[in-house]
């Protein structure tokens, strides 16, 4: 298993919720954000950092985190999520 990311904007090199709005370069980008309708469409390329894995891939993304500094009370409830994902995969 391996831990691509300690936040969903994070994955995408946004920061904050993507507080900064739109954005693009060569390796993510943020292209489209709707933060009143909590929607958003971005990318990110592992040309730079490839990603390697033997026997599939599952991608995980977590929601109710806890965290010792607040007694391991759950911080909130993640809303229902859809989530579409395109992957492309090179194999030599």
């Amino acid at each position: 298993m391996s831990f691509l990311s300690s936040g969903l904007e994070d994955y995408f090199l946004g920061t904050f919720y993507f507080i900064s709005g739109r954005f693009a370069n060569d390796l993510a980008g943020l292209t489209y954000f709707d933060k009143e309708n909590a929607k958003f469409a971005a990318y990110r390329i592992h040309e730079r950092d490839p990603f390697y894995f033997k026997g599939g891939l599952r991608l995980t993304c977590r929601a109710r985190e806890t965290w010792p500094e607040q007694n391991d009370e759950k911080l909130h409830d993640a809303p229902k999520t859809k989530f579409t994902t395109y992957t492309w995969v090179y194999e030599w």
